[in-house]
Parts: structure tokens; C-alpha cells; sequence
């Protein structure tokens, strides 16, 4: 935080946070399941999987490109 700055967030804000975050990692690990499993059907190349995944990792968790 920078100088001079405050954290409003309250205690319900706060869960609230960190229950979105869970949820968006788990939908992320379920979709990683899924594209990984048609990869191994032969549904879809391993490469093209990973590429997937690493393109929409960060929208999903929130995470810096």
C-alpha cells in the first residue's frame, strides 16, 4: 500500500475476496481437467491445450499478463 493510503476494506469485503478468488481457481483447475482430458482423447493437440490454458490463465485469476 502506498504512503498515505488507506485499506477500507472491511471484514466482509475481505471474505468476499477471497471467496471470488477460490472459486475463480477452481473453475480454472476444472477447465485445465477438461481441455487436458480432450488432450488425451485426441480431441485436441497437448500444445494447443497449454497454450489455451497459459492465453487464459490470467484473465481468469486475475493475475498480471
Amino acid at each position: 500500500m502506498e504512503r498515505g493510503t488507506f485499506d477500507t476494506a472491511g471484514p466482509l469485503e475481505v471474505a468476499s475476496e477471497q471467496r471470488r478468488q477460490g472459486i475463480a481457481r477452481l473453475a480454472f483447475q476444472l477447465m485445465c481437467n477438461d481441455m487436458l482430458d480432450e488432450a488425451l482423447a485426441g480431441k485436441r493437440s497437448v500444445e494447443n491445450a497449454g497454450q489455451t490454458i497459459l492465453q487464459l490463465r490470467p484473465m481468469i485469476l486475475g493475475e498480471e499478463a
